[in-house]
């Protein structure tokens, strides 16, 4: 069961919001559809993620946790990303759009890579702390502005052009303690 969770982890995180494998292997007629019928235990896996509203606070404390917040296109609350261990290497959130409260990624011990395309709005905080792994964070060119953000303590975090669109932080701008980080463009005067 973990590895079929896994796998579908992966083919959400690769294919975003949608999910889409149009063959005819394994299809329980011959016209090539996926029908996902599961009629001969044998279903696709190929049903589109639909990006949605998600009311409230989220925290990705497993697999299938990731899995949930992967169709979440808006989060009514905050969305922690904390403390995972070995199973969590790389996150890509295609559908996300918005975050009203805080948006963290908190002490994930083997996290390399965050991609956040879509991602226009956080209400609170963008955080990325204490990610040893982190090498990278793309996405986030519609993001412009935001009311804090806090790059703490990531020892490999080379770059972070992936902000390059932002235009104002209105409270509080964090960046220390990222000894791989050589500058910040559009941030020296």
């Amino acid at each position: 069961m973990f590895w079929r969770t896994l796998a579908l982890v992966t083919g959400l995180l690769l294919t975003g919001c949608s999910n889409n494998d149009d063959t005819t292997e394994d299809d329980d007629d011959v016209h090539g559809d996926d029908d996902d019928d599961n009629v001969h235990g044998d279903d696709d896996d190929s049903a589109s993620v639909v990006c949605v509203p998600c009311p409230g606070d989220r925290s990705i404390e497993s697999a299938a946790d990731l899995i949930d917040v992967a169709a979440c296109a808006n989060v009514g609350g905050g969305l922690d990303i904390m403390s995972q261990g070995e199973w969590l290497t790389s996150v890509s959130l295609e559908c996300l759009e918005s975050v009203e409260g805080t948006l963290q990624f908190h002490s994930n011990t083997h996290l390399t890579h965050i991609d956040l395309p879509r991602l226009e709005h956080v209400g609170i905080t963008l955080r990325f702390q204490n990610n040893p792994q982190l090498t990278d964070i793309t996405g986030l060119t519609s993001l412009t502005e935001l009311t804090s953000l806090h790059i703490f303590a990531n020892d490999v975090l080379g770059q972070i052009d992936a902000l390059s669109s932002l235009l104002s932080v209105s409270w509080t701008l964090d960046i220390a303690f990222n000894p791989a980080l050589p500058h910040l463009p559009g941030l020296a005067p």
